[in-house]
């Protein structure tokens, strides 16, 4: 949520300065930020590990990719979270060939995040339907939705409110599956488990982020059709999880 509110905050410095900044000299804003990043980890206290207390403990899985459900949640929310490539990497791109200044161009991903933070928000008061492969569910639907809309080029204020799906494709994604990480998970193979989840999202991230690149140079804004059955497979895998955790509760 707080790294939210910061994303919305760097947003805006970046769209103004994308108006009155050189091109080339924007990396330098990165540079800077990055090295306030690192002066903040210098002063953070070291942690100290807790020590697991041995009450009861957890089966332990020698190997979780062959845990059908896990897997299956891994590939949904990777599948998912893949779909926002092109958004991610020619989204302002679009924009600004369409008229949009950066200021504008801020605002815009500014309101997807602060959807995306409302929903953090209010994630603990959710009924208990939402249970973590129903939160995939619904960030696949999301994604589809959003991303087809995007396909059409759509006008300004059709933007706004496709942005607003932000919180249903990214963090419904986000919170289904860490949530349920959380839940399956046994505790001494916890970091494991999202190191496993952040591995296969990264990979299928930088395919998704590389077959954008050709399909925007060929199709321009069509190129979300892609995206779109990219979220839709995404929400397949989570039908699947949702189902073997049907089973698995019998």
């Amino acid at each position: 949520l707080w790294g939210s509110f910061a994303f919305i905050g760097g947003n805006f410095v970046a769209g103004f300065a994308a108006d009155v900044i050189p091109v080339r000299a924007l990396i330098w804003l990165i540079v800077a930020a990055s090295v306030l990043i690192a002066v903040a980890a210098l002063a953070l206290p070291p942690m100290t590990p807790r020590a697991i207390e041995p009450s009861t403990p957890h089966p332990v899985r020698q190997n979780q990719w062959r845990d059908r459900p896990f897997i299956a949640v891994v590939a949904a929310a990777s599948f998912i979270q893949a779909s926002h490539a092109e958004f991610y990497g020619f989204s302002a791109v679009q924009w600004s060939a369409a008229g949009f200044d950066g200021t504008v161009i801020a605002a815009l991903w500014a309101l997807g995040v602060a959807a995306e933070i409302v929903l953090f928000a209010l994630q603990s008061r959710l009924p208990p339907f939402f249970e973590p492969t129903v939160l995939l569910l619904v960030g696949a639907c999301g994604g589809a939705l959003r991303w087809i809309g995007m396909a059409f080029d759509p006008p300004a204020f059709m933007l706004a409110a496709l942005q607003l799906l932000h919180a249903l494709s990214f963090g419904a994604t986000h919170l289904g599956a860490l949530m349920f990480l959380a839940r399956h998970a046994p505790p001494a193979q916890a970091a494991t488990a999202q190191g496993y989840l952040a591995i296969a999202s990264g990979v299928a991230m930088a395919g998704a982020m590389a077959l954008s690149g050709v399909l925007y140079r060929d199709f321009g804004s069509a190129a979300y059709a892609a995206m779109a059955l990219m979220a839709i497979a995404g929400g397949a895998c989570g039908l699947i999880a949702h189902r073997l955790g049907r089973q698995a509760a019998r």
